[in-house]
């Protein structure tokens, strides 16, 4: 018996997962959270999962604000700057302000000073290069994780409100 439950519920997830989304009907409703959400996971889909595949500039705002937001909450700075999100180090600055998240914004520059120079590459391998010598030095991220307290629900919810037109488009 317990087996035909557990099929039922995976195949309950299945549904869940692969449920058609609509950007206008996200964008009707009326929870910060579930707009936010659903929304990230409706653009992420649109460009396989792959934010360079995305060239509109509104949406990518988006979703590198929200996807740092993840990497922050999920695994602190490092995290983030190991991940392949450590590639977009400074469009992530600019979305951070454009959509008026200025306290993740300026927790992210801090976390930019600590490389040398100031300088996040690009490339993977030679950020976590730097990143382990970073490290080897004694430098680490945890009293900026430990500042980061940041809702990115709230500035995200109303970037794309303010945007709902150009988004349904």
């Amino acid at each position: 018996m317990d087996f035909l439950k557990d099929i039922k519920i995976e195949s309950e997830i299945e549904k869940f997962i692969n449920r058609p989304l609509d950007i206008k009907e996200i964008l009707m409703r009326d929870t910060d959270i579930n707009v936010v959400v659903d929304a990230y996971e409706f653009f992420m889909r649109k460009y396989q999962w792959d934010i360079d595949n995305c060239q509109d500039l509104v949406i990518k705002n988006f979703l590198l604000a929200f996807s740092f937001d993840g990497e922050v909450q999920n695994g602190g700075f490092c995290q983030m700057f190991y991940n392949d999100s450590g590639k977009y180090t400074y469009q992530t600055v600019d979305a951070l302000h454009t959509i008026g998240a200025l306290d993740a914004e300026k927790l992210l520059i801090e976390a930019i000073a600590l490389f040398p120079d100031g300088n996040v590459p690009e490339d993977d391998d030679l950020r976590s290069q730097i990143l382990d010598q970073i490290a080897d030095e004694g430098i680490d991220f945890c009293d900026l994780d430990r500042k980061y307290d940041v809702d990115i629900l709230p500035p995200c919810y109303q970037y794309l409100i303010k945007n709902k037109e150009l988004l349904i488009g």
